[in-house]
């Protein structure tokens, strides 16, 4: 992977995911509401419910937070220069002429 595909991920990854686990977390939990309100959902399920409710919005405060951290990194990736690698001199003798 080369350093602009590293940065270009740093960029877009934390935009890409944010939606995404808004959409998860919302969709969730009104499928949790609808299957408690229908009595469907009771014990372990609601423990469940909750369990999956906390992460989703943590994940979704973790990208909310990587986003702004994730600019700053894409660019500075993208920006940094290509290392220049030495070659080892070679073990022959040079032939003068």
């Amino acid at each position: 992977m080369n350093k602009n595909t590293k940065g270009c991920l740093w960029i877009a990854l934390p935009m890409a995911v944010f939606p995404l686990i808004l959409g998860a977390w919302s969709f969730l939990a009104f499928l949790f509401a609808s299957m408690s309100d229908a009595g469907q959902l009771e014990g372990t399920g609601t423990i469940v419910a909750k369990i999956v409710n906390v992460i989703l919005g943590f994940g979704g405060i973790v990208s909310l937070l990587m986003i702004p951290v994730g600019l700053v990194v894409g660019i500075i990736v993208l920006m940094k220069k290509d290392e220049v690698v030495a070659v080892p001199p070679s073990d022959t003798p040079e032939v003068k002429l």
